[in-house]
């Protein structure tokens, strides 16, 4: 992952491209500021959404981004110390962008929608969920998913093609998106992850016990698709 002060291109949100047609955005570790500050007896004050989301707007606008994403693999105990997640199983899987609800977001590279789904719970939850698998592997990748997204914004059906500046869906608030702050999660798969787990939500999470290696097994980096 790049450094914290190191600013980024992203491509997938349409509506907050800038210079060079794509989004500047940085890199923030939230599980140290979460360390770094007074613990709470009930939790990480991240979990609230609405200060959560406050926050990050003030620190876009001090850094002059567009939005700021949290990394691959990080170890995010104390970030959500007081939810679901056990401290032994914090590692998180996948990419964080933190962007504001009603954000539209499209693919990097050509793709075709597998499955599209929305978990309803507030403890933790997915919220919406689309699933697609890649025209062309990049490495492992296979697949890849788009989750805590508006309940009902998915602008694609199971089966179709979507190919790059095409609308896939938008980010969803705290009530629609499993209980979070607003921010868009990205995670890749390989071939025998969907195998295994066939865009069942019920069968794997966005977090896990530490994974030997420099990556996942079943979920690669999922930079590159961004």
């Amino acid at each position: 992952m790049p450094a914290n002060d190191e600013a980024v291109m992203l491509s997938i949100f349409p509506g907050l491209r800038g210079k060079n047609n794509k989004t500047t955005a940085r890199y923030i570790d939230m599980n140290a500021c979460a360390a770094r500050g007074k613990k709470r007896p009930d939790g990480s004050r991240y979990r609230n959404a609405d200060l959560t989301d406050r926050a990050l707007q003030r620190l876009h606008r001090r850094w002059g981004v567009a939005t700021s994403f949290g990394g691959y693999l990080e170890d995010r105990r104390e970030l959500w110390r007081g939810t679901y997640l056990k401290p032994d199983s914090a590692v998180h899987l996948a990419i964080d962008i933190n962007v504001r609800a009603g954000t539209e977001l499209t693919v990097k590279y050509p793709s075709r929608v597998e499955k599209i789904m929305h978990d309803p719970g507030q403890d933790g939850g997915w919220g919406g969920v689309v699933f697609f698998r890649l025209d062309k592997p990049i490495g492992k990748i296979t697949h890849f998913l788009y989750a805590h997204l508006a309940k009902g914004s998915a602008r694609v059906k199971e089966g179709a093609a979507i190919l790059p500046g095409d609308i896939a869906a938008t980010i969803g608030r705290c009530h629609e998106n499993g209980g979070w702050y607003e921010h868009l999660h990205v995670q890749a798969l390989t071939q025998e992850a969907w195998d295994k787990f066939q865009g069942d939500l019920s069968k794997f999470d966005g977090y896990a016990a530490k994974p030997k290696g420099a990556e996942h097994p079943y979920f690669p980096d999922p930079m590159v698709l961004l």
